[in-house]
């Protein structure tokens, strides 16, 4: 995912991963690991959806490019030529710009190379945030799991935010498991959950009012994020080793 086609040996990556954290530490910063699908996002297929349902989505998309602000971007799209609509959780881009203050962030998503380009257009439309840290299920060790092994950086000091947490057996300590992200029937569906979504709770969407607790997720582990960055860095200046899986 660094660049196309290169291969590293274990002794070559273990060096670039301690170069990495050392430099990244040196910016105050900690290493981010970010999910897709559920955790900043939700997509769904056309097909999952009844033409009402589709009509419904299109007259949204409509609604809101009206109502949209000079510098504000869309929330919801149509992505004809994936065959897809994709929904961004409340407040992602608020999220991803103060944490890209504190942190160098990765995307890490178990859906292949193209879906994840496109979906990191969509949060990170100039570049500015992830610059080319995507990597998607084509990039892991394994095919199944997720693993900080190819991330550069260093375990001590790497925070994971995903919504499913047995997709990181051997790095829980660094995680941060947020509830999914239901914005379609189908994606709530799947995980039995049906009547969860936001389209099925009469469009009220997170930190809403009228919405379940009103809470928006992603400040809230925003809040968490920059509490461990402040305890991190704090503990470095009285000469301790920080762990951030000790600090969550």
């Amino acid at each position: 995912y660094i660049h196309e086609g290169l291969t590293l040996s274990n002794e070559e990556l273990e060096k670039a991963k301690r170069e990495e954290k050392a430099r990244v530490l040196q910016n105050g910063k900690l290493t981010l690991i970010l999910d897709l699908d559920h955790t900043l996002l939700n997509s769904t297929q056309f097909k999952e959806l009844t033409q009402e349902q589709h009509d419904l989505l299109h007259e949204c998309i409509a609604r809101e490019a009206e109502g949209l602000k000079e510098g504000q971007r869309p929330m919801l799209y149509c992505l004809r030529h994936m065959g897809f609509f994709t929904k961004l959780r409340p407040h992602v881009f608020e999220f991803l710009e103060s944490v890209s203050k504190i942190c160098q962030p990765y995307v890490y998503t178990m859906g292949d190379k193209p879906y994840a380009r496109e979906m990191v257009k969509l949060i990170d439309p100039e570049g500015t945030i992830f610059h080319g840290r995507v990597i998607s299920n084509n990039d892991s060790t394994s095919s199944h799991v997720k693993d900080l092994d190819i991330v550069l950086g260093g375990e001590a000091s790497a925070i994971i935010v995903d919504d499913t947490e047995r997709v990181w057996p051997q790095n829980q300590g660094n995680l941060i498991r947020l509830d999914r992200y239901h914005f379609f029937p189908g994606s709530a569906s799947s995980f039995q959950q049906k009547g969860q979504s936001v389209m099925e709770s009469s469009m009220v969407d997170e930190g809403e009012l009228g919405s379940v607790g009103s809470r928006a997720v992603l400040l809230d582990v925003l809040a968490v994020i920059e509490s461990v960055h402040r305890s991190f860095f704090k503990n470095t200046d009285d000469g301790e080793e920080p762990d951030v899986r000790k600090l969550l």
